[in-house]
């Protein structure tokens, strides 16, 4: 873990001479930690497109890693603010005791939802991706992710969230794989 944390501070640190905003964002479970860092590819609209690489580790030795391309509009929907998003995310790692290899081009979206719009907004996001065994390569079948967080922002630049995440794998040996099944807490730190 101490290797994945050193390689995405790099990351972001060369990023950030390139993108306008950078976070940081990590999300701990009893039974899995998940570290990433999103970006605004440069040369993207500002908030239209995001991108994020991380990864995500388990109480089994699972390890995987993934990147995130992301285009988003916002609207207003009575009174509140509608996030609506589309776009691909890549796997890459390994599911160490079964001794199986995750690879999988992702399709999916994300809906988000201000909640209280307030000095700490306190908003809903729901994201999921699936990669058929089309999009899949080495051991994978099929890949399915799901994610909901409920956040609160405690400063500008700072959200704290709590949340719940299903990443799930078939391969070719095995079905239902669960890499995570767990309720998280959060913290989402921005770098401008």
């Amino acid at each position: 873990m101490k290797k994945i944390l050193a390689a995405l501070f790099l990351l972001a640190a060369a990023n950030h001479a390139q993108a306008a905003t950078a976070s940081l964002d990590l999300a701990l479970s009893n039974e899995s930690a998940n570290l990433a860092v999103d970006f605004t590819p440069p040369g993207a609209v500002a908030a239209s497109t995001v991108a994020n690489l991380g990864g995500i580790y388990n109480e089994n030795h699972d390890l995987i890693f993934f990147g995130t391309l992301m285009a988003r509009g916002s609207r207003e929907f009575d009174r509140n603010y509608v996030t609506l998003g589309a776009g691909l995310k890549a796997y890459g790692g390994s599911v160490d005791e079964l001794d199986q290899s995750v690879g999988a081009l992702a399709i999916g979206g994300e809906l988000g939802v201000v909640l209280v719009p307030s000095a700490n907004p306190i908003d809903m996001l729901l994201q999921g991706f699936v990669a058929p065994s089309i999009t899949t390569f080495g051991d994978t079948e099929k890949l399915v992710e799901f994610s909901a967080k409920l956040r609160v922002e405690i400063v500008r630049s700072a959200r704290a969230y709590v949340g719940y995440r299903l990443m799930q794998v078939d391969t070719e040996d095995y079905d239902d794989i669960e890499i995570d099944d767990n309720i998280h807490v959060g913290i989402n730190i921005d770098f401008y």
